[in-house]
């Protein structure tokens, strides 16, 4: 059984990444805090706070949008940036990703991350072509594309000392279109069956499809 022994909020990334190198398997990392409060992992002794880290950004660079992992999915619904990739098909899929509540707490990082029953994001950044970004104390980055990232369980990909710190859509080149569509018995529960389409045209040829049940 898990018993939480210490509590830092590190001021810094390099710190962050240190105390989790250091306490390798035994420290754990708070963002949102939603599925922590469902299961804490059994060795957990050590929380890291990621609050402090400077990860809640989203910006337009070099033909690349950059979402930090700590941004909040509530965050996701008022983003001009994301309103014009892709039809706006990120904020669609975040308006009914939960409760609001829940959805002023859930990190962008964390839904990616964790692929727990509410996870209504990672089938829409597979469609997008999304990469990640992945941090090791004295180690270079590491960059996983989605179709990388979700061959099997993200949480394998990480070894206990690495931290996802912000993902990269590429912002298209063509014409494009997005959306995505969620089969629930209510617009706050879990999915039954979600679906998330992109399309990138040039004039009446496709370039780009992508479907993602």
């Amino acid at each position: 059984m898990s018993q939480i022994a210490q509590y830092h909020r590190p001021r810094s990334l390099e710190d962050a990444l240190k105390l989790l190198q250091q306490n390798s398997g035994k420290a754990v990392l708070l963002a949102g805090g939603t599925s922590l409060a469902v299961r804490l992992p059994g060795r957990a002794e050590i929380m890291v706070d990621t609050a402090d880290l400077g990860l809640d950004g989203i910006e337009e660079r070099d033909g690349v949008v950059t979402i930090g992992a700590g941004v909040r999915v509530a965050d996701l619904l008022s983003s001009p940036i994301l309103d014009r990739l892709y039809g706006g098909m990120l904020p669609q899929a975040a308006r009914v990703l939960a409760s609001t509540p829940l959805r002023n707490r859930i990190t962008v990082g964390g839904n990616a991350v964790q692929v727990l029953p509410w996870s209504d994001l990672p089938g829409v950044l597979l469609a997008m072509d999304a990469s990640f970004d992945i941090r090791r104390a004295g180690a270079p980055l590491r960059t996983l594309t989605a179709d990388e990232f979700y061959a099997r369980h993200p949480r394998t990909h990480l070894s206990p000392a690495e931290m996802v710190t912000q993902l990269r859509i590429p912002i298209p080149r063509y014409t494009h279109l997005g959306a995505f569509h969620k089969v629930a018995r209510t617009t706050v529960d879990y999915a039954g069956l979600s679906m998330a389409t992109t399309l990138q045209m040039e004039q009446d040829r496709v370039i780009t499809c992508r479907i993602v049940v």
